[in-house]
């Protein structure tokens, strides 16, 4: 055997243990309904067209959201027009900022942003800030100036005894809500990695929401946040489908020390004509929300799947749902990750391209940064952004947010951003897709979906 053989199986038998000792992948991705439907070759289609009303109610169903009107969205193309918007609305806050975060780093645009948060508190604003464990460089001590101020900090999972099936289940929304009525969604860290034009940083984007959609954005805050701060009682156990008994079992504690933060639902008057729809994703539940958002977007589309995402390796539903849509003709185009922060899962990834482009399928590289940007546009109607990868882990695992919406004005926006960024991406023809398969793809594809 050579001696690069030896490597990789050594690296394969390590990441095996390594999931065993995390409580084992079948806990903690296993979804039972999106299983049956992947088993028995079902999927989940809209009887309507991209924006109808049976599109919508489809959507209603099987994602357990609603759509919003009412509301004002600003798309915040790649960190330099994000942060500034950012540290703006911080100095605005009057009541309350509630901050869910997957990395906060205290570099020199997380020392801005922290500064800005101390100074809110001061002034008498409520401030909560929670960021993940695994995914945060910076640890709970580097907070304690916010902390002496007032303001709330907590890590979202940390590692203790009876934590330790729960390593898989991380916190990866990225949510900062103003006052209760406005809110940054958005695929942004807030870190000097993001705070860039795309190329000499990584390339992303988010959005800026007023209006009555932010009540949906605070039941997720509340949720997220009770996750990471109430302990035994009120934080989920990491077994699919054991929220419920959960939570009746602990409502009485619950009630009787007062540990749960309640959403601050507001009348908040309209102030725009946008439509949007919030859905979360947590991986406790029965069902994937997000899986199912996806794969009924992209069974319904007629004319053109367009998606960015840094990490492609979908689920089995919505890998079937992007094939069958090249298969009746469907314009498909993924741009992911040429140059990465993970090279195992973009080799694990290029294995697959072949199965994409056998059928017409188009796919992507971006080159010339890394690549964060996370966004599904749907027949040039539809747009799905948020903190959402076409991973795995994201669509089964993670804690996640996203939010979509048909207004033209918005939809157009996305659209033209996504068509400059193909223009400057390398396209891999179905010959090439061929030649990435390696050895080392089928070695690591068992875990696939730890990925």
């Amino acid at each position: 055997m050579k001696k690069s053989h030896v490597v990789y199986y050594s690296i394969f038998t390590l990441c095996l243990i390594a999931l065993c000792l995390s409580g084992c992948s079948t806990i903690s991705s296993m979804r039972p309904i999106n299983s049956i439907r992947t088993i028995l070759h079902t999927s989940l289609e809209s009887s309507g067209y991209i924006g109808s009303e049976e599109f919508e109610r489809t959507l209603d169903i099987y994602t357990n959201s609603k759509t919003v009107q009412g509301n004002s969205l600003q798309v915040l193309n790649n960190g330099y027009t994000f942060f500034p918007k950012l540290l703006e609305e911080l100095d605005n806050a009057k009541e309350s900022i509630n901050i869910a975060m997957y990395d906060f780093t205290l570099d020199k645009i997380g020392t801005q942003v922290y500064e800005k948060l101390i100074s809110a508190v001061n002034r008498g604003v409520k401030v909560r800030l929670t960021y993940d464990e695994f995914g945060c460089d910076s640890k709970i001590e580097e907070f304690h100036e916010l902390q002496e101020a007032g303001g709330e900090v907590l890590t979202f999972n940390t590692t203790r005894f009876w934590t330790a099936l729960r390593l898989n289940s991380r916190n990866h929304r990225k949510i900062v809500l103003i006052d209760g009525t406005s809110a940054f969604v958005s695929g942004l860290n807030i870190s000097d990695n993001y705070n860039s034009d795309g190329f000499n940083g990584w390339r992303d984007s988010g959005v800026f929401i007023k209006g009555p959609v932010c009540n949906d954005i605070e039941k997720v805050f509340a949720q997220t946040w009770n996750q990471a701060g109430t302990e035994w009682f009120g934080m989920n156990l990491p077994i699919v489908g054991s929220v419920e008994v959960k939570r009746a079992l602990d409502y009485p504690f619950m009630k009787l020390f007062h540990t749960e933060y309640e959403p601050q639902i507001k009348n908040i008057e309209e102030c725009g004509d946008v439509n949007i729809r919030i859905v979360e994703q947590s991986p406790e539940w029965i069902d994937s929300y997000h899986v199912n958002l996806f794969t009924i977007a992209i069974n319904s589309a007629k004319e053109s799947v367009y998606i960015s995402t840094p990490y492609f390796l979908p689920s089995d539903l919505i890998k079937r749902a992007l094939i069958n849509a090249s298969k009746r003709g469907v314009d498909v185009r993924i741009l992911t990750q040429g140059k990465t922060d993970l090279p195992l899962f973009r080799t694990i990834a290029r294995g697959e391209y072949h199965d994409y482009t056998e059928y017409g399928a188009r796919i992507f590289e971006w080159d010339n940064s890394i690549l964060h940007h996370k966004c599904a546009i749907i027949d040039g109607k539809y747009v799905i952004g948020g903190s959402v990868n076409l991973d795995s882990r994201s669509l089964l695992m993670n804690y996640e947010i996203a939010f979509c919406t048909d207004t033209e004005e918005v939809v157009q926006k996305y659209l033209n951003i996504y068509l400059e960024d193909l223009l400057i991406s390398t396209e891999y023809t179905h010959e090439d897709a061929l030649n990435m398969r390696t050895g080392k793809t089928l070695l690591f594809s068992p875990i696939r979906g730890q990925l």
